[in-house]
């Protein structure tokens, strides 16, 4: 049975959450007859479940996925606030399924409210995820808002992982520029333990 152990993210928006960690433990066993470092890692449930979707292409994924943001979405209590779900840009947009994108349609069925992929953009798409602190902060600060709002919303702001934070936190002061962004609520499914 999958569960999930929500924990709380700080930073420059008002209330955020992961869903879970993204593993258990992660070691290193060495570098393989290819050059490749080698892993054992166990995952959380809803780890294993976001990596079979982003990195093996599994939509079935979804199915569970869904119900365990279902799970904490019924208990969370600004979700009665929320005006707008907006994505964070995904970081490899050559992906022919994009988490991002897919988590956020869930939510939108799950609470009634519109997703907007588009809002926020990266004008660098080069993917940060093996890349060092110097290089991932280029990406990051390449955010930029390219659709603005008509009117006063609060916002859930939705990624699929938090690893560092600095995503976030840069999507989050692009938002704060629009004067008609009240609140900025912020959903993870999972968190690096990093």
């Amino acid at each position: 049975m999958n569960r999930i152990n929500p924990i709380k993210l700080d930073g420059p928006w008002n209330e955020g959450y992961a869903l879970d960690y993204h593993t258990v433990y992660s070691f290193h066993l060495g570098i393989n007859e290819s050059g490749y470092d080698q892993y054992d890692t166990k995952r959380t449930d809803l780890g294993e479940l976001l990596y079979s979707l982003k990195y093996k292409g599994e939509i079935a994924a979804l199915n569970e996925i869904k119900i365990l943001v279902r799970q904490f979405l019924s208990r969370w209590h600004v979700v009665r606030k929320i005006d707008a779900i907006i994505t964070v840009p995904p970081s490899n947009e050559l992906r022919e399924i994009q988490p991002v994108y897919e988590i956020g349609q869930i939510i939108s069925e799950i609470i009634n409210q519109k997703v907007y992929t588009n809002v926020l953009k990266k004008s660098m798409t080069t993917q940060s995820k093996n890349l060092g602190i110097d290089e991932k902060n280029k990406i990051v600060n390449s955010i930029y808002m390219a659709k603005s709002t008509k009117r006063e919303i609060n916002v859930l702001l939705i990624d699929d992982l938090y690893q560092t934070g600095a995503t976030l936190n840069a999507a989050v002061k692009v938002l704060r520029m629009d004067p008609k962004i009240r609140n900025i609520y912020v959903l993870t499914l999972t968190k690096s333990k990093r």
